[in-house]
């Protein structure tokens, strides 16, 4: 069987067994780990070759999307209470920053990206990984596993 990836305005614009003929696409065949791993891969102006940023790229995707995640004052508040003991009002007490204050008050929900958990998360003790992981699962990783955790669970 022969496969092809579909060129168009210089990027892969998608890949099939069948040659497409339309006007502005340019249909080159590949081999069949090109077309089972295309993402991998980028159009260099003459070739599809591996993308050297192709790594890079993922991780950048995989922090973009920790980001979004976000958990509801509750749900933060009452981790931190049964792993540190720490109440709102403690932790609130600690943030000395008038900007990061209103935002620890006012919000209705925390999200990943937001610096200020990187900041409480510091003052705290816990790492980003940790920090993930709460994001993704709700909770932190248990004690005896957390020098032996990633947060991709690998």
């Amino acid at each position: 069987m022969k496969y092809y990836a579909y060129i168009q305005d210089e990027n892969i614009n998608g890949v099939g067994s069948v040659p497409q003929i339309t006007d502005g696409v340019k249909s080159v065949e590949i081999p069949q780990t090109v077309y089972n791993n295309i993402e991998q891969y980028t159009f260099d102006g003459k070739k599809i070759v591996l993308n050297p940023d192709y790594e890079a790229e993922q991780v950048q995707k995989k922090r973009e999307e920790l980001d979004k995640l976000s958990l509801t004052k509750r749900e933060v508040f009452l981790v931190l209470y049964k792993d540190k003991k720490i109440t709102p009002d403690q932790l609130k007490a600690q943030i000395e920053d008038a900007e990061a204050l209103i935002e620890f008050e006012y919000a209705n929900d925390y999200f990943r990206g937001n610096p200020l958990i990187n900041l409480i998360g510091e003052k705290l003790g816990y790492t980003t990984d940790e920090l993930d992981y709460l994001f993704e699962t709700g909770e932190l990783p248990a004690k005896d596993d957390v020098n032996n955790f990633k947060a991709d669970g690998k």
